[in-house]
């Protein structure tokens, strides 16, 4: 392969030895023509430095893995980058990532197999995909703008990444988890479509042990409140949104006691909370609920928040220069929505 383009370019017989290679059956003559004909298009340089250098570079240590959900495929019949290879040197580095096989192709896989791969691609983006707000383009090119530093830009497109319908919670159990989502639809209503599963975040806010670092006095630890109090409130949430919100309401007001809500030291008998444990829960289960949506970037587009994109990476900050009421850096979006 590197004899191929030593000297000139990639010529036509060489180019269809390497589809010839690289495909499980022969091409029909048109996208046959077609990847010949990409194949001698390639950049010498870029063809030798691949093969002479880019092909043996290992950067696993230096690329952290990614959060982005993504679709792993490989062809059933290729052989040094098939399924094995896949599972081994690619998948690793995409957590979120699925992997699948494509019988009946070998390496070039939209060329041998299209309708197979793009059937699987539109599955993946339908079940893992869309789904979730969408950040609106003025926004989401502000915050890749050099305004906004690489680690704020990280922590929003994490943000951004869309709540996986299938993932299971590592706090609550399944149960428990269904009744916040109950409280998360009363508490913070949002559209039926494209929603942020605010239950979810908290779940794994609790599991990663990000909370706000204080609690009420007399309350038990987060994980442990967040149990007793979604257990005390699954049977009214199992009636409906409307009884719900009507029973959150007299928590809130210390009107409801749920039944063998006594304390000792402040820890719950039995799983129980008393009524006022389950109010200061309440209050603070509001707050991890709709700081979960405040901080998603297709809200802050709603609300018209930019604050985020205050500087950058270089050594002087651009921040705001335009502080007064009714006033726009020209920079900013113009009352973005999603």
């Amino acid at each position: 392969m590197l004899a191929w383009a030593a000297d000139h370019e990639i010529g036509p017989d060489e180019a269809a030895e390497f589809v010839d290679a690289n495909t499980a059956h022969r091409l029909a003559p048109e996208p046959y023509a077609s990847a010949v004909h990409d194949v001698q298009r390639a950049d010498r340089g870029a063809w030798t430095a691949w093969l002479l250098r880019g092909s043996r570079e290992d950067w696993s240590d230096t690329i952290a893995p990614s959060p982005v959900p993504a679709l792993v495929l490989a062809g059933a019949e290729d052989g040094d980058l098939g399924p094995d290879a896949q599972r081994e040197l690619n998948l690793p580095h995409w957590p979120q990532g699925e992997f699948d096989v494509v019988p009946g192709a070998a390496h070039l896989l939209p060329w041998e197999q299209p309708r197979g791969v793009a059937d699987r691609i539109r599955s993946f983006w339908e079940r893992r995909v869309d789904h979730g707000p969408t950040v609106p383009t003025v926004s989401a090119r502000l915050i890749a703008s050099p305004r906004v530093s690489a680690r704020t830009r990280a922590v929003l497109a994490a943000r951004a990444l869309p709540d996986d319908p299938a993932a299971q919670p590592r706090a609550l159990s399944v149960a428990q988890l269904a009744t916040l989502r109950a409280v998360a639809r009363v508490v913070v209503p949002q559209p039926d479509e494209h929603q942020v599963d605010l239950a979810l975040r908290v779940d794994a806010q609790l599991a990663d042990g990000l909370g706000d670092g204080w609690r009420v006095d007399g309350l038990p630890a987060d994980p442990d409140a967040y149990r007793a109090a979604l257990d005390a409130l699954a049977p009214e949430a199992a009636v409906s949104d409307e009884h719900l919100a009507g029973v959150l309401d007299a928590v809130d007001d210390g009107s409801y006691s749920p039944v063998g809500g006594t304390t000792v030291g402040g820890a719950p008998v039995g799983g129980v909370l008393d009524a006022g444990q389950l109010r200061a829960w309440f209050k603070d289960a509001g707050v991890d609920l709709v700081k979960q949506w405040l901080a998603h970037p297709a809200t802050m587009a709603a609300i018209d928040y930019d604050g985020f994109a205050n500087g950058g990476d270089g050594v002087r900050k651009q921040g705001f220069q335009l502080l007064g009421a009714g006033q726009r850096e020209a920079w900013e979006p113009d009352g973005a929505t999603p």
